[in-house]
């Protein structure tokens, strides 16, 4: 499968060297172990000795809190060790999970194709904080209120970025929310939500009876409060 190419690279192949791009920031190395390593702006992504074992020992060491998670959100992508290791923890454990990784910088994204082509989870590559909230699919993944797995080096690179992903979760008003749900006085939400002004506080929402038979709201007010609390543990 082409998930498990991190894994069984090492087995009898002989990785050569990509041509390099002298403009590009994103350079490529190899490990002791002749796995392709992403440097980019000088920031190693993983080892350079031995990727698979840094990634397995990570997924290890904060696995047990989230054994009972069934959607995952991965801060960062690199060349996908760690995803990789998590898919493999996921499987030995016999849970299923979806996995969904968040990759600012599209042109990694790119490079990790070349590699080894698209695994059996899916990536967001290259979107503003913005774009992802006006993105339905992202909405509805973080109503499975998934475990955040985050992949120290790319968290460091973009720790604004991310951090930034996890306010801004945080402090939505109802104005962001209509944007982000697209909302409009047309839907029956939309009715219902009328009378508060646009800077009302969702969570101050989640108060008033007129909502609460509303699932959806319901449903993404827990999804919002539980991630950020996980994401700060």
């Amino acid at each position: 499968m082409v998930n498990d190419w991190p894994l069984i690279a090492t087995e009898g192949f002989l990785m050569y060297p990509y041509p390099q791009n002298e403009n590009s920031t994103l350079q490529i190395k190899y490990s002791k172990t002749n796995l392709p390593v992403p440097i980019i702006r000088g920031v190693q992504l993983h080892s350079l000795y031995d990727p698979v074992k840094e990634a397995e020992n990570l997924i290890e060491v904060g696995f047990e809190t989230l054994r009972n998670k069934k959607a995952f959100l991965v801060f960062g992508l690199g060349f996908g060790f760690h995803v990789s290791a998590l898919l493999k923890k996921l499987q030995a454990e016999g849970i299923q999970a979806d996995i969904l990784v968040i990759e600012p910088e599209e042109e990694i994204y790119k490079k990790y194709l070349d590699h080894c082509g698209p695994g059996p989870f899916k990536v967001v590559a290259g979107k503003s904080i913005g774009e992802l909230y006006q993105d339905q699919e992202f909405i509805d993944f973080l109503c499975y209120r998934p475990g955040i797995v985050k992949h120290p080096p790319s968290f460091n690179l973009h720790v604004q970025y991310f951090k930034g992903l996890l306010s801004y979760r945080a402090k939505n008003n109802l104005e962001e929310f209509r944007t982000i749900c697209g909302l409009n006085s047309e839907t029956e939400l939309g009715n219902l939500i009328n009378d508060f002004t646009p800077d009302t506080h969702i969570f101050e929402i989640a108060k008033y009876e007129i909502i609460e038979n509303d699932y959806f709201l319901i449903g993404m007010l827990n999804a919002i409060g539980a991630t950020v609390k996980e994401s700060e543990a």
